[in-house]
């Protein structure tokens, strides 16, 4: 029966037209387990693709200026330091010329990370604040 719960949960997030990354962390290994449909589109990628491209590397196409805040913000909530995580980042999207803000926010979702990515648009500014959320 949880088997059966846990593939309908998964498979409500990849229908989900907001933009959803499921994370789990066994080892500390962070692996994708599910993207939401409106990943794939804000990304432009098939889940495949991208479950593949996140799990290669989490902060693909992350300003190199915003890499060790999100890293550190992320860091702190995989070892539980916080009970949530938001961080607000400049990214650079498959097939995209220019910076889009992203903020995500995570919080614990049972056994998983849970990381959707919430808002985004064309970035001019770097993200307000030293700890970049």
């Amino acid at each position: 029966m949880k088997k059966r719960a846990k593939k309908a949960e998964l498979a409500k997030i990849a229908q989900s037209e907001v933009p959803i990354a499921l994370y789990q962390s066994k080892n500390k290994q962070i692996k994708a387990i599910a993207v939401s449909k409106g990943l794939c589109e804000l990304y432009g990628l098939p889940a495949a693709e991208l479950k593949q491209l996140l799990d290669q590397d989490l902060f693909a196409g992350l300003h190199p200026d915003d890499q060790p805040g999100v890293q550190a913000d992320l860091t702190s909530f995989m070892n539980r330091d916080t009970s949530g995580y938001q961080s607000i980042y400049r990214i650079k999207l498959p097939g995209q010329e220019d910076y889009v803000l992203l903020q995500a926010q995570g919080e614990v979702l049972r056994r998983y990370r849970l990381l959707p990515g919430l808002v985004y648009g064309n970035v001019d500014q770097p993200p307000a604040g030293p700890d970049h959320g």
